[in-house]
């Protein structure tokens, strides 16, 4: 029977991590798939936001460099720690259906080691079965309409004419949710967010990350509103300008 054990994250240069992933009773001639999803793994269904390395079955590890998410969004070490996610593990590269761990990651670890100075972190994952249960009754009470014809809008319609002002919009924002004590501050390992210019460079990264409801991490207890969303998609759409 396979059994999770351990996810690392190793700093492997200045901004990207090696992700490894170790089981334990694999078979040498099966191979199992190893996504990353958003959101917590009890109920967060979130998408898969990151594709590894398959795990080998001959030596039960899985090891990939990142430097981005799939959508090509950049991914960096310092951001491990804040990463709202839960690794999937499948029966087979193949045979993506069936989970047989599962761990969550980052902000939604209670507990993880790190060493000193943190150029490593470790993440325990565990077999699915309890976990399997309580995804399939979140599932079933969960809805896919929606009451709101605006929620229905393509993308390039949603800003129509409404202009979002880095310095009357998106910095508000960005320091009552993400600029705040221990963390896109000076003094941290993350991007230092009270600096315009961060903001400015990383403005595509900013609008992809709370689209996707990826940050702020549920952990802080902090969450967009869809006005503050649409701020940041419309300020990004149309330029991400010093304004």
């Amino acid at each position: 029977m396979i059994h999770g054990r351990t996810i690392t994250f190793t700093k492997e240069s200045e901004t990207n991590p090696l992700v490894r992933i170790e089981l334990e009773g694999t078979e040498i001639s099966n191979s199992h798939s190893f996504p990353i999803h958003v959101n917590a793994a009890i109920g967060g269904r979130g998408n898969a936001i990151m594709a590894l390395n398959d795990v080998t079955g001959a030596t039960g590890i899985s090891k990939t460099i990142v430097s981005k998410m799939g959508d090509n969004t950049p991914f960096n070490y310092g951001e491990v720690l804040d990463f709202d996610g839960h690794a999937n593990v499948h029966s087979s590269s193949t045979t993506k259906s069936t989970l047989i761990s599962q761990g969550n990651i980052g902000s939604n670890v209670q507990t993880m080691n790190t060493n000193t100075p943190k150029t490593k972190i470790t993440m325990t994952i565990k077999n699915y079965l309890f976990a399997t249960l309580l995804v399939i009754i979140s599932y079933t009470f969960s809805s896919c309409s929606s009451d709101n014809e605006d929620d229905l809008l393509p993308k390039d319609e949603r800003c129509g004419e409404q202009a979002a002002t880095l310095s009357g919009d998106i910095i508000p924002i960005i320091n009552q949710n993400c600029a705040v004590s221990g963390c896109h501050v000076s003094g941290t390992s993350r991007v230092n967010f009270t600096i315009e210019e961060n903001i400015i460079s990383r403005a595509n990264t900013i609008r992809s990350y709370t689209e996707s409801s990826f940050m702020p991490p549920s952990a802080s207890g902090k969450q967009l509103s869809d006005k503050e969303k649409d701020l940041i998609f419309c300020w990004v759409d149309q330029g991400a300008l010093d304004n």
